[in-house]
């Protein structure tokens, strides 16, 4: 089982690869936060931006905005951290969510 930590970068290296270059990427690391310490990716475009936290309680956080219809996508959401095929089912669902509003 992967880090927290670890997860972070594998998450954020898969959506530049998926997402691309439309994307504005930035890793987000905090210590001692609400859920213990923090390591997470946010992403933006000119359509949609959200973010992908892994917290070291063993929690992650995610969200998506649509810019374009001013509203949320995925509302802010913390959940389980589950195991590393559960975050790549999520990570997926939320790319194709991402991949819906760009199509629009």
């Amino acid at each position: 089982m992967m880090s927290f930590s670890e997860r972070s970068n594998l998450a954020l290296r898969y959506l530049e690869s998926t997402l691309g270059s439309k994307f504005e990427y930035k890793s987000v690391s905090a210590k001692q936060g609400d859920f213990g310490d923090l390591e997470g990716v946010q992403f933006d475009s000119d359509h949609c931006g959200g973010f992908l936290y892994f917290w070291s309680s063993g929690s992650i956080q995610y969200h998506l905005y649509d810019y374009r219809l001013d509203s949320e996508v995925i509302l802010n959401t913390l959940d389980p951290m589950g195991t590393d095929e559960e975050i790549q089912v999520l990570v997926n669902s939320l790319i194709q969510k991402v991949n819906d509003i760009e199509a629009q």
